[in-house]
C-alpha cells in the first residue's frame, strides 16, 4: 500500500527520541526565579509554557489552573489567618512559593532532563527573570489600583 506523506506530518523513527528538539524549555532554576521574583503564578506560567512545548496541553492548563487557584486563595487565607493568629503574610507566601517550586520539580524535572539528554536547548534564566518582572509589575499595578480605588470609595462613603 502506497501512502503519501504530507510535509507537515512528523517523521517518527527509532532515532527520533535521541534527536535534539528545536524548542527551548525553561529550566527548573528559571522557574524558581520566576516564582521568587514574580510570584507563584509567574512560575506556573513558565511551567505551562514548558508543557505546551512538550505537547502536553492538558498538563499546561492544569498547571495554570492549580497555581492560579492557589494564588487567588492566598490573599483570603492570609487575611483570615494572619489577623487571627497575629502572624505575617510571608508565613503563608513562603510555603506557597516552596510548594510551587516543588510542584515544578516533581512534575517537570524528568522531562527537562530528558530534553537536555537529547541535546535540547533551554531558554535563558534572564528571560525567566524578565517574565517574572513583568508579572511583578502587573500584580503591583492591580494591587495599587485596588488600594487607591478602595480609599476613594471609602473617603467618599464617609463624607
Amino acid at each position: 500500500m502506497n501512502q503519501t506523506r504530507n510535509a507537515f506530518d512528523p517523521v517518527i523513527d527509532s532515532k527520533s527520541q535521541n534527536r535534539p528538539n528545536g524548542y527551548k524549555l525553561y529550566k527548573i532554576s528559571g522557574i524558581g526565579i520566576a516564582i521568587c521574583l514574580g510570584s507563584p503564578i509567574a512560575g506556573g506560567f513558565l511551567m505551562s509554557q514548558n508543557y505546551k512545548k512538550l505537547g502536553k496541553r492538558s498538563e499546561a492548563r492544569k498547571a495554570l489552573l492549580y497555581i492560579t487557584i492557589a494564588w487567588v486563595l492566598f490573599p483570603i487565607a492570609a487575611a483570615l489567618i494572619t489577623e487571627e493568629l497575629n502572624i505575617s503574610a510571608s508565613s503563608i507566601l513562603v510555603p506557597l512559593a516552596i510548594g510551587t517550586f516543588l510542584y515544578a520539580k516533581q512534575n517537570q524535572l524528568e522531562d527537562i532532563e530528558a530534553h537536555a539528554m537529547r541535546g535540547g536547548k533551554f531558554a535563558s534564566n534572564w528571560k525567566a527573570l524578565g517574565i517574572s518582572l513583568l508579572f511583578s509589575t502587573a500584580i503591583l499595578t492591580v494591587v495599587l489600583s485596588a488600594i487607591i480605588s478602595l480609599k476613594q470609595v471609602g473617603s467618599t462613603h464617609f463624607m
